[in-house]
């Protein structure tokens, strides 16, 4: 395992409120509240009391909800509370599965053991004897955390039951069962057991202060009491079950098949941690203060801390995940899974689409450029210019003087070479060309921000048409496909973009003005893997539209052509939120829409000439550099935890320096049938960018 997986799986479990906020309709569903969650079914027989919420997802089955005396709780069966309830306790399931052994105690029974804070491990099952019992020493730390991983079973023999001592919770108590739990007739225990596959609790058994959680199975009941329970910070003995509601107004049962609109079943989370509290308020110390005041932490982690800690300061209850880690990771460990949950991918949506539009607009203005040569009309050579002969004087057959006219002599206009044949005016040209390019833009890692690389590799063609001898317009399409990835795994993107352009060049003997107006819009789709708790893939879709100007004058001192010119770009991204393709979605994120500007100068020197051959081709060549500046600051994008809307943060990511300088080479050859092909690469270098890209360009002209 990587260190970063591994810190990210080691980031959460020791410690604290059972708490994961969720909104629907204006109430919290918290992972605390529920007392009962299944993935099959749940099945009950007997009169039960369960003191908290219940969901089944993906199934909806639950029978002998009659018998059920439900208590400060709501039922949710198949719906969307109970599938996001799901992903919480799956991601719980895989942190505690994650954390690091401190004691083995495979083949043990846990029979009359006193044991302190620690993750305890059983490769195979576990099991408590008959009448036995099982104590938990917290040594004072109202915050000790118990977790016992079990390869396979949990068994709890009849009248087995747990003691805990010197300040430890029942709700810092966590059984990770690999596969099914049981809890045989009378026993009573106390946590939150968390199976893989099913839980069954037999004749008054309970589960004084805990609740019963089956991902891919079923939860079984007969004759018992749950009690949900919240952490106390002021080192009571004993976690403390959430205190019922005036039993004069109970909830009423449910009928499984219509819901309970969603209610808050505890509290506003407001107070000590006793009643209807949750025990995140009333002095609990903040867990995101040392990473917010660390001097090495990252502006990216920081970010994330100020609005965790924001909206626990107002009265927001932390996901229990985020207080597991908070508690249980040291101040750099908490920094790196806050940065990998800040969704630095989205920031490299705007540059990625920005070079493919710079790629494109160099084709298009480009695509006018020809051989600066003095245009002439050739002149009709089916005939001859004038016939001429003259009067002569010659001598006659005998000697004698004789007078006449000559040979006819021919006048031929002047014979035109081939090559400025080749440059004669052929005011329609049509051409097609594939381009792309290549960036790195390097990191900070002080700031917490990854190296982008981005790619992108398109076809375009175009129209041109000559409206006089000095001045041509014309339109052209692309069809572009770009990506981009971050280092460390922290996401990549791609994007399938259409892009439309107008272009016009006007000049006279000494100068040129050329112009173009371009547009794109583009299908982007974000990816990114979060291993704080296992391997959870994020994907969002968005869509991105792009309004780009250039324009450029130059003035011509024989083969040099010193030039300024200006580039902006005003790109609108769409508000998204993503999907989990595989895993949970806990950590997915809702992105604000964003408008990312640029406008560019660049002040440079142009060199171009040509030669031209007996057959009337030619071959140009050209050099370009120059110095280019970027002006336009923008604001960093705005995001939040889709689970938890009210925690939004901003955040940055890599970005290219201010000045660069830009160099260009090509080389074209066109032949006298207006047939033309040619070739360019180009670069651009910064303090902390590098970009490479070329073309190939391919037209006729008539």
């Amino acid at each position: 395992m990587s260190k970063s997986i591994r810190a990210a799986v080691t980031a959460a479990l020791f410690a604290a409120p059972l708490s994961f906020v969720h909104a629907d309709g204006g109430s919290a569903q918290n992972l605390e509240s529920f007392a009962i969650i299944s993935g099959q079914s749940l099945t009950n027989t007997g009169p039960t009391e369960i003191n908290g919420n219940i969901a089944v997802w993906p199934g909806t089955s639950y029978t002998g909800a009659t018998s059920v005396t439900q208590i400060n709780g709501v039922i949710y069966l198949g719906d969307a509370v109970a599938q996001r309830i799901q992903d919480d306790l799956t991601t719980l399931y895989l942190l505690l599965q994650g954390r690091p052994t401190t004691q083995d105690l495979t083949g043990q029974d846990l029979a009359g053991k006193t044991l302190v804070a620690g993750v305890y491990n059983f490769d195979t099952s576990a099991n408590l004897a008959a009448g036995q019992t099982l104590a938990l020493d917290a040594e004072g730390d109202p915050n000790a955390i118990f977790i016992f991983n079990i390869g396979s079973t949990l068994t709890v023999e009849s009248a087995g039951n747990m003691v805990l001592l010197n300040g430890a919770q029942a709700g810092n108590v966590y059984f990770r069962v690999g596969s099914s739990a049981t809890l045989n007739t009378s026993a009573e225990m106390q946590g939150q057991i968390v199976a893989l596959t099913s839980i069954t609790m037999n004749t008054f058994a309970t589960l004084d202060c805990g609740a019963a959680y089956a991902r891919n199975g079923s939860v079984t009941l007969d004759t018992n009491v749950i009690n949900i329970c919240t952490l106390v910070n002021d080192g009571d003995d004993n976690g403390d079950p959430v205190a019922p509601v005036d039993p004069v107004d109970p909830v009423d049962p449910v009928d499984p098949a219509d819901p309970v609109d969603p209610v808050d079943p505890v509290g506003d989370g407001n107070g000590n941690g006793n009643g209807g509290g949750n025990g995140n308020g009333g002095g609990a110390e903040n867990i995101f203060d040392n990473v917010i005041n660390a001097s090495e932490t990252t502006e990216a982690a920081k970010s994330v801390a100020n609005a965790w800690s924001d909206y626990l300061e107002g009265g927001g209850r932390l996901p229990l995940w985020l207080d597991f880690m908070g508690k249980a990771l040291s101040t750099e460990e908490f920094s790196e899974n806050l940065s990998q949950m800040s969704g630095e991918v989205s920031t490299g949506v705007a540059p990625m689409v920005m070079q493919s539009m710079d790629a494109f607009l160099d084709t298009v203005v480009r695509s006018s450029h020809q051989p600066r040569t003095r245009l002439v009309e050739p002149q009709r050579q089916e005939a001859p210019v004038a016939i001429i002969q003259d009067r002569v004087q010659t001598v006659g057959k005998y000697g004698t003087p004789k007078y006449g006219l000559s040979e006819p002599i021919i006048i031929e206009p002047p014979r035109i070479n081939p090559a400025t044949l080749a440059a004669q005016p052929r005011p329609w040209d049509v051409w097609a060309s594939g381009y792309g390019s290549r960036s790195v833009t390097d990191g900070d890692p002080a700031r917490g921000w990854q190296k982008r690389t981005s790619e992108n590799r398109g076809l375009a063609a175009g129209l041109n048409y000559m409206l006089s001898t000095y001045t041509n317009v014309g339109v052209a399409v692309s069809w572009n496909k770009a990506d981009f990835a971050l280092s460390n795994d922290y996401g990549s993107g791609a994007a399938e973009t259409v892009f439309v352009a107008l272009r016009g060049r006007t000049e006279t003997e000494t100068a040129y003005l050329e112009g173009a107006l371009a547009y794109g819009r583009s299908n982007v789709t974000t990816d990114r893997t979060v291993t704080i708790a296992g391997m959870d893939r994020l994907i969002g879709e968005t869509k991105v539209r792009n309004l780009a100007a250039h324009v450029e004058a130059g003035y011509y001192m024989g083969v040099f052509t010193p030039f300024v010119g200006v580039r902006a770009q005003s790109l609108k991204t769409d508000a998204f939120t993503e999907l989990a393709a595989s895993g949970t979605s806990t950590f997915a994120l809702q992105y604000d829409e964003q408008i990312t500007n640029s406008l560019r100068t660049e002040l440079g020197l142009d060199i171009g000439w040509s030669s031209e051959d007996a057959g009337g081709g030619a071959t140009t060549f050209g050099l370009r550099a120059a110095w280019a500046h970027e002006f336009a600051s923008n604001e960093p994008g705005i995001r939040s935890f889709v689970s938890v809307p009210g925690v939004s943060f901003p955040i940055s990511g890599a970005t290219r320096g201010r000045d660069s300088l830009i160099l260009a080479a090509r080389v074209g050859r066109s032949a006298s049938n207006g047939l033309y092909i040619d070739g360019a690469i180009n670069a651009e270098y910064s303090k902390n960018f590098h970009d490479f890209g070329g073309s190939i360009k391919m037209g006729y002209r008539w």
